[in-house]
């Protein structure tokens, strides 16, 4: 958190023009990120096929789509 205190020290001391600046960076920055890890994404889609792909979904249904009230 001391990283993202230090910037926005940085950033007060800017004058308004280079704020507007640095906003679009960091929404650039976002966008990017956002981009990227839709890509990885669509990259993996359909990986596992086949009976890698059935004990998969197998595992998840058994394993992580259950609520156990008690364990809260």
């Amino acid at each position: 958190m001391a990283v993202v205190a230090d910037i926005v020290k940085e950033l007060e001391m800017l004058p308004e023009r280079e704020l507007e600046a640095a906003a679009r960076y960091v929404h650039l920055l976002r966008e990017r990120r956002k981009s990227e890890r839709l890509r990885a994404l669509t990259e993996l889609q359909g990986s596992l096929k086949g009976k890698d792909g059935e004990a998969f979904a197998k595992a998840i249904e058994e394993g992580c789509e259950q609520i156990d009230e008690s364990s809260w």
